[in-house]
């Protein structure tokens, strides 16, 4: 959930800050500025486009994944923290969910890894294309600082909530059985892995039709030759990201689904109710990869 929090934060972000530019600008035109339509996009506009992508995709990816790294393992002891101090839920409960949050940092590390990976060559490439590859360096310097100052920031700031969560008067804390605990965590690896493996293969499985159908939709679209071939270009980067983010997405995905569902229902129930998700995602997937490389390619 921080993750895409972060990437849904940064992106409206960015598209604020374009309009204010677009807003702010004056209204005459010059022979060299990138109008609003898309057919007068050039191929010298393209050209800086993908370098600005390749640079801000390195830049976001390699800086974000480095400092992801001891932030989440602060971040994952806070949360044990807060666990402890948290007053609505018992010993039993807490154990479970702290050896849960434990397996949360790796994931929670290539998820950001390969999110900076596919933000950076969205806003690089856009960056670079209205501003050079200057304004995509600097648009990618932006993204981290936000990244390692107010998204962090958020998340400290949740989990201090969570640990300051006192009973009310009358309210009786809730906690589980020493078993159910057992259980808990049993359910929360076990979807993890179960979560991986079927999402990710399900991810997997339709990038292939996907992608032809985002190509065709580019090639038939009316936008001008230098923007398609940048669109057909990017599609290719998209489903190398695709196809990991949908395994690291699905185990954490099966994380959160066996947390919740594991001391709630049960083991069994935990697998059951994530093979629904599975059933749900896969009937959409293609349609959503399908409708994420059209737009981001032609973005």
């Amino acid at each position: 959930m921080l993750i895409n929090n972060t990437y849904s934060t940064q992106a409206q972000r960015s598209l604020a800050a374009t309009k204010a530019t677009q807003e702010a600008a004056p209204q005459e035109k010059t022979e060299s500025a990138i109008t609003e339509t898309a057919d007068e996009v050039s191929w010298s506009d393209v050209g800086r486009g993908l370098v600005g992508a390749v640079a801000a995709a390195a830049i976001e990816t390699v800086a974000n994944t480095i400092s992801s790294i001891p932030q989440a393992i602060e971040l994952a002891v806070e949360a044990e923290v807060a666990l402890v101090k948290n007053q609505t839920i018992g010993p039993w409960l807490k154990s479970g969910i702290g050896l849960l949050t434990l397996a949360a940092v790796p994931v929670g590390i290539a998820a950001t890894a390969l999110g900076s990976l596919g933000f950076g060559l969205y806003r690089g490439f856009s960056e670079g294309a209205q501003h050079g590859i200057g304004g995509a360096i600097k648009a990618a310097g932006e993204d981290v600082k936000g990244f390692n100052t107010e998204v962090t920031s958020n998340a400290r700031e949740a989990i201090r909530e969570f640990g300051d969560k006192k009973l009310e008067e009358g309210e009786e804390r809730f906690d589980v059985s020493p078993l159910r605990a057992a259980v808990g965590v049993a359910a929360g690896l076990g979807t993890t892995v179960q979560g991986a493996a079927q999402l990710g293969w399900t991810t997997a499985k339709n990038i292939p039709s996907a992608f032809l159908k985002a190509n065709r939709s580019i090639h038939e679209s009316d936008v001008g030759t230098p923007l398609k071939t940048a669109g057909h270009l990017l599609t290719a980067p998209l489903a190398a990201v695709a196809l990991p983010l949908g395994f690291v997405g699905g185990a954490a995905v099966g994380l959160g689904m066996g947390v919740y569902e594991g001391y709630r229902e049960g083991f069994v129930e935990s697998f059951q109710q994530l093979n629904k998700i599975n059933d749900t995602y896969n009937e959409y997937a293609n349609e959503f990869l399908h409708s994420a490389g059209s737009a981001f390619a032609q973005s």
